[in-house]
């Protein structure tokens, strides 16, 4: 395993750190529930990318499909993943209220409602 890296390992070391220090502050924050900052964040990362991260989590490592060895997976890798993929669902929520607040109002956007959404299904197209 001398040879496996984590996402944080691929990192500059001053963006690890600060990824670190940012996720623990969001995780020591109260929210309200009644189960562990620590079982909530576990719940929350297999919210976001399934049983086989919680399993990832409870091992402390995941097999690379690759090289088919284990990769030693830490909690502050999760939580920096946590905290990206918290950035992405947020950003497509405003993302989802533009697209509603143009589809609502496309008179005032442009002349038909494929105009005003045109550069929403621009973003959308493949090749």
């Amino acid at each position: 395993m001398a040879g496996s890296k984590s996402l944080l390992d691929l990192m500059p070391k001053e963006e690890a750190e600060k990824a670190i220090a940012r996720a623990n502050r969001r995780a020591s924050y109260n929210r309200g529930a009644k189960v562990s900052p620590e079982i909530y964040s576990v719940a929350e990362f297999g919210y976001y990318f399934g049983w086989e991260a919680i399993l990832a989590v409870k091992r402390g490592y995941i097999i690379d499909p690759v090289k088919n060895e284990k990769v030693i997976f830490t909690l502050d890798e999760m939580n920096v993943l946590l905290e990206g993929a918290r950035k992405v669902w947020y950003s497509k929520l405003v993302e989802q209220g533009g697209v509603n607040t143009v589809s609502g109002s496309f008179k005032t956007q442009g002349n038909s409602y494929n105009e005003a959404m045109k550069p929403y299904t621009e973003k959308a197209e493949l090749g």
